[in-house]
């Protein structure tokens, strides 16, 4: 379980990184499809269950555990820092903020 829950925080990690290359080349943030897609892609494909929210000035990602447990990280553009149980936060503060999903595959 320990492990699962570390994977699922590791994509997380993955992400933030990808959006600081992403929004460096397209001065906005980027999904799922945007992160893994074009010829230099700034994501891997294989993190899995990844759901990300994103516009051009604020994302939020949200991944779901596949320990016995089964509970949710996020991280956000605002705080950087991931998060887990509970509910993903509304992002305040941020003109034009996304909503942080609420399904995860």
């Amino acid at each position: 379980n320990y492990s699962q829950d570390s994977n699922a925080k590791s994509s997380l990690e993955a992400v933030k990184s990808a959006q600081v290359l992403y929004q460096a080349k397209n001065a906005s943030f980027g999904d799922v499809t945007a992160l893994t897609g074009g010829t230099d892609p700034a994501l891997s494909a294989s993190a899995p269950n990844v759901v990300i929210a994103s516009n051009a000035t604020s994302y939020c990602a949200i991944v779901k555990s596949g320990s016995m447990f089964g509970g949710f990280s996020w991280i956000t553009s605002q705080s950087s820092k991931i998060t887990s149980g509970g509910t993903a936060p509304a992002l305040t503060g941020v003109t034009g903020a996304v909503t942080c999903p609420t399904t995860v595959p």
